[in-house]
């Protein structure tokens, strides 16, 4: 998974000093045992164990490194549906795609791990990269959390997780079609051009100059691009809540109203809920800051400046006039307030990673800043 690098800016000195003087190593000196040995004695790795061997990754382990190794326990691999059983059935080079996506070359952990970062790193799987974040609630891997961390060995760094972290195969889109109670929201982006590019290929629409004969978005607030997004996706329930029973409902409501249902759910690169946990603010970029001293996360409804170019260069405003979309990520990272909110939504359905960004299934359709009041050109 190609996923832009982010990085929180600056290092946060006070909470800094207080994870300092909280946070207790496990093993930071480096001993004589090796990964390999070390992986065969720790309790709680049968399973994992058992899926180095299958596809051959116990050998690779064997043979040098440094490597960090982010290593399910047993309950994880259950809880994923792989026991025992299944893992000796299961297809080796799937398998090996698998757990080899928890496999990172060289030493990553606290010791090398400067600051309050989210960060792409590569892995032994050649064609899905993980998201290491690390903040002061913890280490985590594509939003996973570390339960017993940074055991530093002769040739790398072993750290025990929370779950199974499955690669992604499809893009959001596709994963909104493909999910069982997300069908009205993959009807919204199919009917909203933009929605859709976004959601598909989000770097498209950032470019300078439109590709030949198609499309993108020029956001006056974004020179940067992004090349994925995180969307807060209300559920079909959510949907039915709100007044819409069916998609027929949907459909016979105006594009422009429709989009602004989503547009503000929409966020500018990849995002776990260990990003929002302590409080993230969404949209109005310029101003302050979010709690922790973090930057506020853009959005694709920011300020309502957001409109088609065509190849030709002439403005198409479609039915991407968005309503503005300012709110707040509470303390625990998963409910959502803002102005014009009544009911708080909370992320009922985390961390759906996809090649193109996150999904996190929300309780509700929720308008920040008020109700839907679609716009027109300016």
């Amino acid at each position: 998974m190609k996923i832009f690098r982010l990085k929180y800016a600056g290092l946060f000195f006070l909470l800094l000093a207080a994870f300092s003087c909280t946070k207790k190593e496990y093993n930071a000196t480096p001993n004589v045992v090796s990964l390999s040995q070390d992986i065969q004695k720790e309790s709680g790795l049968s399973l994992f164990r058992q899926a180095l061997a299958r596809t051959g990754l116990d050998t690779v382990l064997a043979g040098g490194g440094p490597y960090t190794v982010f290593a399910p326990v047993d309950s994880a691999f259950i809880a994923s549906g792989f026991t025992a059983d299944k893992i000796s059935g299961y297809p080796a080079d799937k398998l090996r795609d698998i757990i080899s996506f928890h496999i990172l070359p060289g030493r990553i952990g606290s010791a090398t791990l400067a600051g309050f970062l989210s960060d792409t790193l590569q892995s032994l799987n050649s064609r899905q990269s993980p998201i290491v974040t690390q903040n002061y609630f913890g280490t985590f891997l594509n939003g996973v959390r570390v339960v017993q961390g940074n055991i530093n060995l002769a040739d790398g760094v072993l750290h025990k997780l929370g779950a199974v972290c499955i690669p992604p195969s499809g893009d959001i889109l596709a994963t909104l079609d493909s999910l069982p109670n997300t069908k009205m929201a993959a009807y919204i982006f199919h009917q909203s051009l933009g929605l859709a590019l976004f959601a598909r290929t989000p770097a498209t629409l950032f470019l300078p100059v439109p590709p030949q004969g198609g499309y993108h978005i020029l956001d006056f607030n974004y020179a940067t691009p992004y090349y994925s997004s995180t969307m807060l996706i209300p559920s079909d329930d959510a949907f039915k809540a709100y007044g819409y029973n069916n998609i027929s409902d949907l459909a016979a409501v105006d594009t422009v109203h429709r989009t602004n249902m989503l547009a503000s759910c929409i966020l500018y690169g990849s995002y776990f809920t260990a990003d929002f946990m302590g409080g993230r603010s969404v949209g109005n970029l310029g101003n302050g800051s979010s709690p922790g001293g973090q930057q506020p996360i853009g959005n694709f409804a920011n300020n309502g400046s957001v409109g088609i170019i065509t190849a030709n260069n002439q403005w198409n405003y479609y039915n991407l006039w968005l309503t503005n979309g300012n709110y707040e990520i509470a303390n625990d990272g998963l409910t959502i307030n803002g102005s014009g909110v009544s009911v708080s939504p909370r992320i009922i359905q985390p961390n759906i990673v996809t090649t193109t960004g996150v999904v996190h299934i929300i309780d509700q359709v929720f308008a920040p800043n008020g109700g839907y009041s679609p716009k027109g050109p300016q």
